[in-house]
């Protein structure tokens, strides 16, 4: 049987090798572990991700049955008698002549509705 004999320097560079090689092992370990984590962490948000999608896509088919054609539609408010004479009033001011600003001074209407009258009732509008 032979024996090993180290000195004090020699025996002092092997255990510092054999240190230095555990802790690169555990560094190792430790950097795998942490890369699995990081995979399990973008499972989950996937997962997540995934589960608002169809959360938003059950949204979004229901706000279109809502908007669909096959829906009644929403009637706007019949006008009143003062808005029809108005609008008579503004006809016949038209009619005679009158532009559009003056249609909505004296009628009381937007500059839409004035532009739209003074168009068709003073022969502007080829419709």
């Amino acid at each position: 049987m032979t024996t090993i004999t180290l000195d004090l320097p020699s025996a002092a560079l092997l255990l510092l090798l054999v240190v230095l090689v555990y802790t690169a092992e555990v560094l190792w370990f430790w950097w795998k572990l942490r890369r699995q984590t990081s995979w399990q962490e973008l499972a989950g948000q996937v997962q997540e991700l995934q589960e608002e999608v169809q959360f938003l896509k059950v949204r979004l088919s229901a706000m279109q049955a809502a908007a669909s054609p096959l829906a009644e539609p929403e009637l706007a408010p019949a006008p009143t008698a003062q808005a029809e004479s108005s609008y008579n009033q503004a006809i016949r001011m038209a009619q005679l002549g009158a532009d559009a600003d003056a249609l909505m001074v004296e009628c009381q209407l937007s500059r839409a509705e004035a532009d739209l009258i003074v168009a068709i009732y003073r022969g502007v509008y080829k419709g």
